[in-house]
């Protein structure tokens, strides 16, 4: 049986190749690149029917879903996050290390709406046929991404993905789903610890509990009730706890100058004081507004390990902006 560790080896090597290729002719150049294909033909073909199982290997998509599966399971597993801290998930590609892992993974926790994801989902399952891909988003009330005031939810049997937000990590509702579905599967694989995980189903619940009062006792108060962020990604935040996100990109694109102008005039109007952004996007575009109308541009990170005290954090960031006369 051929090892898929090997996978990693021949990666690297290919890797050294191509640092090589700046110092040959094209002939040298063509050679190279014949050798390096064969020689990741044959590990793939390996890797994809000889690979064994580890039953404790799991591989996430971000880094919020390794928080929830240590909520239910503890350090039962060895989980691989595949964007990596500070990555975006729109520039992904698998690193050698992290296919060859993902050849023995037993279980893939996918977010089911990135688009890495459906690039990547087949060659996985090709590398390896054993792959047990799991869907957190199953059970999720979908919005649909809209750049305007305004989103639109739509049915939960939704045919196709396209063009439905993708962020129901951030938001209460969403994280009770995902632990229900991780607990589920987990079970499913390990009956055996199907006690200890529904306890501590039940505690992370209970927890959510304290967490979703905690959020209404600050934003059902609040003094306004909209606030203009770069990326709309609290979507389903805002539709939870009754506010309203206006988002400054243009379908997924930098503003306009025209664009621009409105927000600030829509910004004024609204007696908006707080422009939040994502700390893995530019922070220009919401520095510029912000200046404007003379308010701050605040960064905050939905990727963030600790979902928890995240999700604190964010509730406060929007109790502040909804109470621009109250700072505390």
């Amino acid at each position: 049986m051929v090892s898929c560790s090997l996978f990693v080896i021949c990666c690297n090597l290919s890797l050294t190749f191509v640092n090589l290729l700046m110092n040959m002719n094209d002939m040298e150049k063509h050679h190279l690149y014949i050798i390096s294909a064969f020689i990741l033909i044959c590990v793939f073909s390996s890797c994809r029917h000889s690979n064994t199982i580890n039953e404790s290997a799991i591989a996430v998509s971000i880094l919020p879903q390794k928080y929830f599966v240590e909520q239910i399971a503890g350090n039962d597993f060895d989980i691989q996050v595949l964007i990596e801290p500070g990555a975006s998930h729109e520039m992904y590609d698998p690193t050698p290390a992290q296919l060859a892992r993902m050849a023995s993974t037993l279980i893939w926790f996918k977010n089911g709406f990135l688009g890495f994801e459906i690039q990547y989902e087949d060659k996985f399952r090709e590398l390896n046929p054993k792959l047990k891909v799991v869907d957190l988003s199953k059970g999720v009330q979908y919005i649909v991404e809209n750049y305007g005031e305004e989103s639109h939810e739509t049915e939960s049997s939704i045919e196709e993905h396209r063009g439905v937000d993708p962020h129901y990590w951030l938001s209460v509702s969403g994280a009770r789903i995902i632990a229900q579905n991780i607990y589920e599967e987990l079970i499913r694989d390990h009956p055996d610890n199907h006690e200890e995980y529904n306890k501590n189903l039940q505690n992370f619940q209970q927890r959510l509990d304290s967490l979703e009062a905690y959020i209404h006792q600050r934003l059902d108060s609040v003094s306004q009730h909209s606030f203009m962020i770069f990326h709309p990604s609290l979507t389903y935040l805002a539709r939870d706890f009754n506010i309203q996100q206006i988002a400054i990109e243009e379908r997924g694109n930098s503003p306009s100058t025209r664009r621009m102008k409105e927000i600030v005039e829509l910004a004024r109007s609204k007696g908006i004081t707080m422009i939040l952004y994502q700390s893995q996007f530019d922070s220009g575009n919401a520095a510029t507004i912000a200046k404007e109308i003379g308010g701050t541009a605040v960064p905050f990170d939905p990727m963030a390990y600790d979902w928890y005290q995240n999700m604190i954090k964010l509730t406060d960031l929007l109790y502040q902006g909804l109470n621009p006369s109250n700072k505390k």
